[in-house]
């Protein structure tokens, strides 16, 4: 009995001095964690830095051990607030696992929203299932976004139907920078359509600067017209002529046989729909359209 109750009396000895040598091991660590430390609170960077430049001005501390400047690492950059401004998040830890984290703001100084370019007619098959085709978009921050494009239609559009549906290409980055365009779309009849002269552009959307002369007539590429391409020229095309003053291995036609619309005001910021149309009155196939959008922009051409 004396023995159980002196082995009873060291383990309650050993157990003491283990839980004061753990509570002095506690005690001795750090307890208040680190601290960051920035020397703004708000930064400026190019959107083509890395991730390294968002750590200048940032340093930290930590009362056990001592500088982690080297350990700080940027948590997270948050999206585009309404001033273009995002917020960078950035995190340390210590050895003893606690955690500290700051946060700032940080613009850009050379961002531009992304770019959206039209290579081709949005005229389409009531059968086609790719309306983006001839669509691109490039972004300053990610590169190529065209698989972000976005079509919006003014109401729900039926696009299976031939007709004339206005629409507008949006695009966003993964900054929530988006672009929008207006344009028009066009749904045909496969049939009707392909017996159509068919009229080809220099471009499709065409990006100036205020003040830039800008003249319709120039974007006429060709037409194909029963099966035959035609060159545009400004007078004297061999379109519809015939005996020996025709040449007709040049296969020319006259500027002046397509009707334009659509006014663009190059002193004015906007983006500006022209209108193309030609009727064949010589092999009466139909009249064949095509569209052009001008985007004239405040400080140049993006």
């Amino acid at each position: 009995m004396k023995i159980l109750k002196t082995v009873s009396i060291v383990v309650f000895i050993v157990s003491v001095i283990l839980f004061g040598g753990y509570l002095a091991k506690e005690n001795s660590q750090d307890q208040a964690g680190p601290e960051i430390s920035l020397d703004s609170d708000h930064i400026q960077v190019s959107v083509k830095d890395d991730k390294e430049a968002l750590l200048a001005g940032v340093t930290a501390s930590d009362a056990g051990d001592g500088d982690l400047t080297g350990a700080v690492c940027v948590e997270s950059v948050g999206p585009f607030d309404e001033e273009e401004n995002r917020v960078v998040r950035y995190v340390v830890f210590d050895s003893d696992g606690h955690v500290a984290r700051a946060f700032r703001k940080m613009s850009y100084t050379d961002y531009t929203a992304p770019v959206i370019e039209i290579s081709g007619p949005l005229t389409f098959s009531t059968d086609s299932t790719n309306l983006v085709e001839g669509i691109t978009v490039m972004d300053c921050l990610d590169g190529d976004i065209t698989g972000s494009v976005q079509i919006i239609f003014a109401d729900d559009t039926k696009t299976t139907r031939p007709g004339i549906y206005p629409a507008r290409l949006k695009a966003r980055n993964s900054a929530g920078g988006t672009a929008e365009l207006p344009v028009t779309y066009e749904i045909y009849d496969p049939a009707e359509y392909n017996r159509l002269p068919r009229l080809t552009l220099n471009n499709y959307l065409l990006r100036l600067k205020k003040g830039d002369s800008f003249n319709a007539a120039d974007q006429l590429s060709s037409v194909v017209i029963g099966g035959t391409e035609y060159q545009f020229v400004r007078e004297n095309g061999t379109y519809g002529a015939s005996g020996e003053n025709a040449d007709m291995s040049k296969h020319t036609i006259d500027q002046s046989l397509v009707t334009i619309t659509g006014e663009v005001d190059t002193n004015t910021a906007g983006c500006y729909e022209v209108d193309y149309s030609l009727k064949d009155d010589v092999f009466s196939t139909g009249t064949g359209t095509a569209r052009l959008y001008v985007v004239i922009s405040e400080g140049g051409a993006e």
